[in-house]
């Protein structure tokens, strides 16, 4: 709503508030995405309905792991497995040689792994 002011022309203001807030719906849902390749343990997987406040917990937590990697090792973590790039593409996306590439992705995973068991406890 900050930002209407600064725009040209809002000629159905309730149109653009919807537009927004779908805008802002599809972003969770991608972030929520990004993520769908965890647990990493059996324990993790929920087996009952988790609490919204967990959930978000849950969410902060593989954030904060992901973080923690440096940007040589997140960045083919995320191509590997959010985006289901092979090692190959993986390679040729950051200039990396097929054994670099397959390297970084385990070395990632590992480091990964650690930083959210490390995080539970």
């Amino acid at each position: 709503m900050q930002a209407r002011r600064r725009l040209p022309e809002v000629r159905n203001p309730r149109a653009w508030l919807y537009r927004v807030a779908t805008n802002a719906a599809l972003n969770a849902l991608r972030r929520r995405r990004r993520f769908a390749w965890l647990p990493w343990r059996a324990s993790d997987v929920p087996h009952h309905a988790p609490d919204v406040a967990d959930q978000v917990a849950g969410h902060h937590e593989l954030e904060a792991a992901l973080g923690s990697l440096a940007p040589a090792y997140r960045a083919p973590l995320l191509l590997y497995a959010q985006f289901g790039l092979s090692p190959a593409e993986v390679a040729e996306a950051l200039g990396l040689s097929l054994a670099a590439a397959r390297k970084r992705i385990y070395r990632a995973t590992e480091m990964f792994r650690r930083a959210c068991e490390g995080g539970a406890r």
